[in-house]
């Protein structure tokens, strides 16, 4: 007996080695945080990804309009062929010429580069608007996955309460100390209970592929609950007067159309 354990113990050894040491309980997934999604959302989602790009051909732009001010450099040069040699015995004769155009003075290039800076400014800001509302929309969608989820779990529990209260009833029913429309009252409730349940469950899938789409992969659950987001929510005293006010001077949107609006303006100082 001694010896077969021995094997059965070196057998084990052998085994685990050979698997690489892989762990026998498989850890459950881990749950998404609010901050995830709104990081997953960040990295995948197209509108946080092109919003760079916005910048990039603003930039380009603005190089455009700051080569009014540099001078022209212009390179040309000729090559003929001849039928006939000429004294120095050649048939190919070649010219080379070299310009150069300094611009003294360019009115309209000056409000065109204004118009230029202040574009790349507005696009700057949009591109950072862009990602604000897109971490917005995630943060709204897990939010409302989450409500999704809460609602189904009540709706259960309402469908179970019903199948209890309809077992009830049929037991008072059968010993004759109710009617029997209270026993079909019973199994009503329950029927409108299942509909809700679900009712519930296509609003979970549909929040579920909501949440995958903005978040550019697929999200299954399980999802955490913000505790800071929520008990800062119940315990916030927030005045509408300085939430406008901290809007007006912070929010990405109203800078870069601020910034859009001096674009025209410079615009239309070009003719």
């Amino acid at each position: 007996m001694f010896v077969s354990w021995i094997r059965r113990t070196y057998l084990a050894w052998f085994l685990a080695l050979c698997l690489g040491g892989a762990p026998a309980v498989a850890h459950a997934e881990t749950p998404l945080t609010i901050e995830q999604a709104v990081s997953l959302a960040l990295a995948n989602n197209e509108r946080s990804l092109k919003a760079p790009l916005r910048v990039e051909a603003a930039q380009g732009q603005l190089e455009h309009a700051r080569a009014a001010f540099l001078p022209t450099i212009v390179a040309s040069g000729t090559e003929t062929l001849n039928a006939k040699a000429d004294r120095t015995a050649r048939h190919f004769t070649n010219a080379e010429s070299l310009s150069a155009n300094l611009p003294l003075l360019n009115l309209p290039a000056f409000p065109l580069y204004a118009q230029a800076r202040h574009q790349l400014r507005s696009e700057q800001w949009g591109s950072v608007e862009d990602r604000r509302s897109l971490a917005y929309d995630a943060a709204r969608a897990f939010l409302n996955t989450l409500a999704s989820e809460r609602l189904l779990e009540a709706a259960e529990r309402r469908l179970s309460r019903a199948r209890d209260t309809q077992q009830d009833t049929q037991a008072r029913v059968d010993a004759q100390l109710a009617s029997t429309n209270d026993a079909t009252r019973a199994t009503i409730d329950i029927s409108t209970a299942e509909s809700q349940v679900v009712q519930a469950r296509g609003t979970v899938q549909r929040s579920y592929l909501e949440l995958s789409f903005l978040l550019g992969r697929s999200i299954s659950g399980p999802l955490t609950a913000p505790e800071r987001t929520t008990s800062a929510a119940k315990n916030g005293i927030i005045r509408r007067e300085d939430v406008i006010r901290f809007a007006e001077s912070h929010r990405p949107d109203l800078k870069s159309a601020e910034e859009h609006t001096e674009a025209l303006r410079q615009s239309a100082q070009e003719p």
